[in-house]
This record gives C-alpha cells, sequence and structure tokens, in this order.
C-alpha cells in the first residue's frame, strides 16, 4: 500500500505526516522513515533539515548560508546528507516507510530518484509528502489525499485507518 499526501505549501502535509507516524508508532507498526524541518534564523526559513523518524539523527539538507555544489532556487543541497539518512532508513526493518517529501529537491539526488523509483514497484508501504507537480506521476502507484485547511481530520482519519487495516494483511 502506498499513501500520498499533497498540498498547497505551508498546508500542514508534514506535520500530518509527523502525527500519523506518532500514532503508528503508539500502535506498535514498526517504520522507518524520514521527515523534513524548517531551518529558522531571525524568523525567516533559511533551509531544511531531515531527521530520521527512529533514531532523530538530524542533518541539514538545504540551506541558504552553506554553499555546495548543487542547488535548488535559492538553497543550496547537502545531497550527501540526504542519501546518506535515505540509504539508511530504505535497510531497516519495518512495516511502513515513511518519506517527507518526495519533491523537487529531493529528485537532485540521482540515488533518492532512483530509489523511489525501485520503491514505488516494490511491496513496500510508504506513507509519504508528495510535491503537488508529481501528482500525475505518482497516482498509479497509490492513493493520493490532497490536504486543505478544512479536511485535515478526514484525511489524519482516512489514511489512519488505511495503515491499520493494510498492516493485517
Amino acid at each position: 500500500m502506498k499513501i500520498f499526501i499533497t498540498g498547497e505549501p505551508k498546508i500542514g502535509k508534514t506535520t500530518l505526516i509527523k502525527e500519523l507516524s506518532d500514532l503508528l508508532m503508539k500502535r506498535e507498526v514498526e517504520i522507518s522513515g524520514f521527515i523534513t524541518s524548517d531551518l529558522i534564523s531571525e524568523g525567516k526559513r533559511v533551509g531544511f533539515n531531515i531527521i530520521d523518524i527512529v533514531t532523530k539523527e538530524e542533518r541539514i539538507f538545504a540551506s541558504k548560508n552553506i554553499e555546495t555544489k548543487y542547488k535548488f532556487g535559492s538553497y543550496y543541497l547537502n545531497i550527501d546528507n540526504l542519501d546518506e539518512i535515505f540509504n539508511k532508513i530504505v535497510k531497516g526493518d519495518y512495516e511502513v516507510l515513511i518519506i517527507d517529501e518526495i519533491g523537487k529537491m529531493e529528485f537532485c539526488s540521482k540515488n533518492f530518484r532512483e530509489n523511489i523509483n525501485y520503491l514505488m514497484k516494490s511491496e513496500t508501504n510508504i506513507l509519504s509528502t508528495l510535491h503537488r507537480d508529481f501528482v500525475e506521476n505518482f497516482k498509479i502507484y497509490g492513493k493520493i489525499f490532497t490536504l486543505t485547511s478544512n479536511n485535515r481530520e478526514i484525511v489524519k482519519n482516512e489514511i489512519l485507518k488505511l495503515m491499520i487495516k493494510g498492516e493485517k494483511k
């Protein structure tokens, strides 16, 4: 089973996937994965961290303040940090893999792209946020929920029902 959460920027996709991850862990579902968090300086977003959900290991993925050879918009990308955490989470033992997010910045990593392509064709259960521009490409792999400010609880409950039902197969 593959479930994707999409929506406009700042609608709460990451917040929802964190809540769902916590609920799955409370139900003793084995998860692996990563979430992203904003790097804030003087009240403004200056980048993103990538955080291993299980170990809480945190690395800088994108920053306006650290130059690398990869750039996306105004952010420099640390592809090595993304690849190291992503490779580790994919190799673990889990029932559900959490990915926040399948997006344009992450696709700057060849390793990430190749692993996502493999995972989409596999039997791996995935719960992921998905960049809105990727919906057409990913709808063939699973169910897509478009998050709005009005449907947060409905989406959360529907996804939780699917994930809990799916784990009993």
